[in-house]
């Protein structure tokens, strides 16, 4: 074979045509829209022995459509269609919205129903964050008690997050790391009940109502 002969097409192939595609996302009652466009080229390849004008052997699509992030979907295929179609299967994908699980973190007082006292509950709740096509940030919540059969429901992501109270609360992403601290801070507070329990056992009550008089229990925020 001759040195530098050609065996495939050059480059990207011969450009055929290029497909406008819309993709859609769909949140908070209205229809985001965005035109891409999925560029087709022809790639050949080439009898290695013949002489210009060589011999097509195989000849094959290669589809490709820039994205967002910098990247690029490709297809390849002998079948043009099949591959504008699985072209397009990987745009509604890329371009759904993605959701990640965040985590509303609060502590709240508990409520005493049977008796005067005080107690306190620290609890997390799932919410999830999304951005759209045109850069909108999205929070979606599961409402069990909603007014109407959409259990799911999108708002605009908040700049403050308050409970239904109006108390400002934490937000944080549910990462692996994050959701494991939380669960440890939930058992040293189950630690806490338990040793708060021994406190006002029987045999220990007048004791530790007078070292909580006299500021002694330092548990407690007494002296030092």
């Amino acid at each position: 074979m001759a040195r530098g002969q050609i065996r495939h097409s050059p480059g990207k192939g011969k450009k055929i045509q290029s497909f406008p595609f819309d993709v859609e996302q769909e949140a908070d009652g209205r229809v985001i829209t965005r035109k891409v466009m999925i560029h087709a080229y022809l790639q050949s390849r080439y009898e290695e022995a013949s002489e210009p004008p060589k011999a097509v052997l195989a000849t094959q699509f290669y589809l490709e459509c820039d994205t967002d992030d910098g990247a690029s979907e490709q297809e390849y295929g002998t079948d043009l269609n099949a591959c504008l179609k699985a072209m397009r299967a990987k745009l509604d994908r890329r371009y759904m919205i993605a959701w990640k699980r965040w985590l509303m973190v609060k502590v709240e007082r508990e409520r005493i129903h049977d008796g005067t006292g005080a107690g306190v509950t620290l609890s997390w709740t799932d919410i999830e964050r999304g951005v759209t096509l045109d850069g909108d940030v999205l929070m979606r919540r599961f409402n069990a008690w909603g007014d109407f059969n959409n259990r799911w429901e999108v708002s605009p992501w908040p700049e403050v997050f308050k409970d239904k109270n109006g108390r400002v609360v934490a937000c944080i992403e549910a990462t692996e790391a994050n959701v494991k601290a939380l669960e440890a801070f939930a058992e040293k507070l189950n630690e806490l009940r338990k040793t708060l329990a021994a406190f006002v056992a029987p045999d220990r009550i007048e004791e530790t109502l007078a070292m909580i008089s006299s500021g002694d229990l330092k548990l407690l925020g007494g002296k030092s």
